[in-house]
């Protein structure tokens, strides 16, 4: 009988541990990379399914705080997760997780550097995934008017290798009232944001063909010039475009015995890095230029 009466305690230690446990962090991957469920909906924790109340939950991938579409095999970008309250909800502390994968197909695509995760919060290996997750409740940042509550998270991502494709990432926040329970007062959303890979589309037979083109100085604070090399007659294309694949500058170059130069004005341009894109005849040569 004695056993009989103790395992009703038990069960509910054990119950109480499992829904509070995710306090430090839910251990499976909730942001949908994987093909799993997301959110708390399939997990046993909190709400069932996600909440309107939690709105305008973004991705947002940068480089030197310019939004980026388009990423650059290597190259280290600034991806921010957030969320808000519409109104009034008492919901002062969160909890996160945030994945990145191959659009293409669930594979783990980039790698988060832990390093630069914010406080109480870390990279766990979840499956075949990397995933940015919170390790004790996170505290909103801005509190708006009427106490509407924001929660904003932000972590370096390095992208992969050349040839990886697009990358989809995968965000999850949970807002709670911070009581230590898991319950249908905790209100969570999600949010997904895709960006695609820069690709050079010279071929590998027009390598030997292509154009040799020269910028300087570089970086450059007003105007640089273009200098072309080995260039057969015609008419050249020029484009200088941004991080993001949008076109600053577009004009043309005429060249007449196999070199030829143009000055480019950059004296209004957003700091940062550009590509300068040479086509003729379907072979196109990139350089890059970096505007102080």
């Amino acid at each position: 009988m004695n056993k009989k009466f103790l395992l009703f305690p038990l069960i509910a230690v054990g119950a109480y541990f499992t829904l509070s446990s995710n306090i430090n962090g839910y251990l499976t991957n909730a942001t949908g990379s994987d093909g799993g469920t997301v959110g708390c909906g399939g997990g046993g924790c909190h709400n069932s399914g996600a909440s309107s109340t939690v709105t305008s939950t973004t991705i947002v991938v940068d480089s030197a705080g310019t939004p980026v579409t388009v990423y650059h095999p290597g190259v280290t970008y600034r991806v921010s997760l957030a969320a808000g309250t519409v109104a009034t909800s008492g919901l002062t502390k969160f909890g996160f997780q945030l994945s990145s994968s191959k659009a293409a197909s669930p594979a783990q695509a980039g790698t988060w550097v832990a390093a630069t995760a914010p406080v109480n919060a870390t990279v766990s290996t979840m499956g075949a995934f990397s995933v940015v997750r919170h390790t004790a409740p996170m505290s909103d940042s801005v509190i708006l008017a009427g106490a509407a509550f924001v929660y904003p998270v932000s972590i370096n991502w390095t992208a992969p290798a050349a040839g990886t494709g697009s990358v989809k990432f995968y965000g999850v926040i949970n807002a709670v009232n911070n009581d230590g329970n898991a319950t249908s007062a905790d209100l969570w959303n999600s949010a997904t944001a895709t960006i695609t890979e820069y690709v050079d589309h010279t071929s590998v037979n027009d390598v030997a063909a292509k154009v040799a083109i020269n910028t300087f100085p570089n970086p450059v604070t007003s105007s640089f010039t273009l200098q072309l090399t080995n260039a057969a007659a015609g008419t050249y294309n020029v484009q200088v475009v941004d991080i993001t694949g949008k076109v600053a500058v577009k004009q043309s170059v005429e060249v007449s015995g196999n070199t030829a130069s143009s000055s480019i004005n950059m004296s209004s341009f957003a700091a940062g890095n550009y590509h300068v894109i040479v086509e003729k005849d379907g072979a196109r040569t990139v350089s890059m230029i970096v505007k102080k």
